[in-house]
């Protein structure tokens, strides 16, 4: 998924789940940088792009790995916003880091979400990497929350919710379209949502 809904997501899931309190320009930076975390793998593929996608897919898009990669974009942060506890700034990188692999997994990413402790992937590809839809979401509202124009909390639910029905939408229009298939569905995870030519 692309970087600009992975900040937007991950900022309104921290806001709509309630953690904005007077510190919440370190919590809204807890939960940016713990959406972009999980992506801090990208450095492998400077040693190869093969090496890339194999550990893109498990490392620090399993869930123990975004949760450590949110810890260091709290610690981060804490470094900061000295007055802010490591505890809540945890929280906010944690849910935004869970954002960010539940984002890549309806874009078709195949995650080992389990990894190490075991190796089976899962994907649900509801939409293509870089959505237009989706990226329509997330600027209407950052435009939203722009200062001055719309309650945080307020623009945050609107996002939460209109990305949720989309993709709920998406995901009744898969099953239709594998309902109606002619072709054997002996591995359902090989589906991905692709670009129309």
């Amino acid at each position: 998924m692309d970087p600009l809904t992975h900040i937007v997501v991950g900022r309104a899931v921290v806001s709509v789940a309630g953690r904005e309190d007077r510190q919440s320009l370190a919590l809204g930076a807890a939960a940016i940088l713990g959406a972009l975390s999980p992506d801090i793998d990208g450095a492998v593929a400077f040693w190869g792009w093969d090496r890339y996608l194999r550990v893109h897919q498990s490392g620090t898009h399993s869930l123990p790995g975004a949760l450590t990669t949110a810890g260091l974009a709290a610690a981060l942060v804490r470094l900061f916003a000295r007055r802010s506890r490591y505890a809540e700034l945890l929280g906010a990188a944690a849910l935004g880091a869970m954002s960010h692999v539940a984002l890549d997994l309806v874009s078709g990413a195949r995650i080992a979400a389990g990894w190490p402790l075991f190796d089976r992937r899962l994907s649900m590809p509801l939409v293509a990497m870089a959505d237009p839809w989706l990226i329509g979401i997330c600027v209407a509202g950052m435009l939203a929350w722009w200062p001055g124009r719309a309650h945080l909390c307020t623009a945050a639910r609107l996002v939460v919710i209109a990305m949720s029905l989309f993709l709920a939408f998406k995901a009744a229009m898969l099953a239709l379209a594998i309902r109606r298939t002619d072709a054997p569905m002996k591995d359902p995870s090989a589906i991905e949502a692709r670009w129309d030519r």
